[in-house]
């Protein structure tokens, strides 16, 4: 169990479906004229300040990577990882929560109907890419509060 004893808050760990999450965030279609991978690099941005500024841990995978499965890591509290050959990241984070001892802090966030019944088969809640994003949405307007706070002083 993920447990921050500091300041005594159960931690979640988010498992995404990269691609699916990528899809549904509306906001970045600003940058779609830029071409997909600048979306792609705009969603791990907003995510790897959500990771570092607050208590939960991210695992975002990302379908059809040519060459063999890799993983990136950004900060301690997001990792991105890549599928490759006959894996898929829906595969990748079933297994992910298969192999998990404990279960009741990870969510996977996806709209794929088929991998929420799987994982919630397992004992996992899942969380609609929409919840997720309205969820780093407040958590970055947080963020920039803050720092507007800081800058005012």
């Amino acid at each position: 169990m993920l447990y921050n004893r500091f300041i005594g808050v159960l931690m979640k760990k988010y498992l995404v479906d990269g691609y699916n999450l990528l899809h549904s965030w509306r906001e970045l279609e600003v940058f779609s004229s830029a071409g997909f991978e600048r979306m792609k690099e705009e969603l791990l941005r907003m995510l790897e300040k959500k990771a570092d500024f607050g208590e939960d841990e991210i695992e975002i995978y990302f379908d059809a990577f040519k060459g063999p499965e890799r993983q990136a890591v950004i900060s301690g509290r997001l990792k991105i990882f890549y599928a490759s050959g006959e894996k898929t990241a829906d595969m990748i984070i079933e297994r992910k929560v298969y192999d998990a001892g404990e279960k009741e802090n990870i969510r996977v966030v996806t709209s794929d109907t088929g991998i929420k019944d799987m994982v919630a088969g397992m004992g996992v809640l899942t969380v609609s890419p929409r919840q997720f994003l309205a969820e780093v949405s407040g958590c970055i307007s947080e963020i920039d509060e803050i720092i507007k706070k800081q800058n005012r002083r």
